[in-house]
């Protein structure tokens, strides 16, 4: 398999102000690594890309959370691992026709989350509706028929259990049996206040996306809100001013309120009651020399009683 890189990307004004080394890696990773689909939509396991890039899986995660949101660059799924390059298609694309765009339907119709297809299609309407290519005319014509059969409601229908956990009936205990009503405005008011407590002020839009889907928000926020703070005190969320604080949005997609358990309080730590040792009598010369005489055997000597 080929994948075909424009040597125009070195002299991309984005790619030379913006990139750093570690971008630009990264980025040529995501266009040729062998798990590339001529779609430019395909699955990336965050544990493989990392084996494969020689970076942690945390500078895997931060990669793909600044390609997303901060460079708009991609798209990506965690549940599914699945990403979407925008722009795939306009540099790998070297020579259309039938089987190419066979290749791409095949491509689309094995896609997890049919939401990428959609992001991806939109991204790209106006080239697909601008170019003289007929090639690229026919690849757009199969993305927006995927866009259009795979509508809305499909999609919703495949993430309706998504951010449900299931929780110990003791969460309930202390809970009144008659709950408040999980209304459009309860959830606003519950999002505004994490979000007033989320140190990353970015992508608003899309944290209150992945808010909206967590089931049963009023249980689960007390969890959403605890362990945020226990993450605020951690070393990763303090160091660099908080340039490793993820997305707001990631944070709540990959459900990480999760890493930390809620305990009780533990009460307030009592020592033991130990009895002190006994006090010794300071040495002075005639115990010093008693002293010396019981190590030779000579005599008995009680050095806590200062005795022979």
């Amino acid at each position: 398999m080929f994948r075909v890189v424009s040597t125009d990307f070195w002299t991309d004004p984005f790619v030379v102000d913006v990139f750093t080394p570690e971008d630009k890696y990264f980025m040529l990773y995501l266009l040729t690594n062998p798990h590339t689909r001529q779609s430019g939509i395909y699955q990336l396991n965050i544990k493989v890309a990392s084996f494969e890039t020689g970076y942690s899986k945390d500078t895997i995660s931060s990669l793909i959370e600044r390609f997303q949101n901060k460079y708009n660059r991609i798209v990506y799924n965690y549940d599914t691992q699945e990403v979407g390059i925008f722009n795939y298609i306009k540099h790998s694309v070297i020579r259309g026709g039938t089987p190419v765009t066979d290749c791409i339907r095949s491509d689309l119709s094995t896609v997890k989350d049919k939401e990428i297809i959609r992001l991806v299609y939109l991204h790209m309407a106006k080239f697909f509706e601008s170019t003289e290519k007929e090639a690229f005319k026919s690849i757009g014509a199969v993305f927006k028929e995927y866009t259009e059969t795979n509508n809305e409601n499909e999609y919703d229908n495949d993430n309706d259990n998504d951010n449900e956990e299931s929780y110990h009936d003791s969460c309930h205990d202390s809970r009144p049996e008659t709950e408040t009503p999980e209304t459009p405005t309860n959830k606003a008011l519950l999002f505004e206040e994490f979000w007033k407590a989320y140190p990353k002020k970015q992508a608003k839009a899309q944290a209150r996306k992945y808010f909206d889907k967590i089931k049963r928000i009023q249980i689960v926020i007390e969890h959403i809100m605890y362990s945020l703070n226990r993450y605020k005190s951690t070393h990763d969320w303090i160091k660099d001013n908080g340039q490793f604080v993820p997305m707001a949005s990631t944070w709540l997609n990959q459900k990480r309120w999760l890493d930390f358990d809620m305990v009780e309080e533990q009460d307030e730590y009592t020592p033991p009651n130990i009895s002190p040792e006994p006090e010794r009598e300071p040495f002075n010369p005639e115990n010093e020399r008693l002293y010396r005489e019981a190590l030779k055997g000579n005599k008995q000597y009680d050095y806590t009683a200062g005795k022979t």
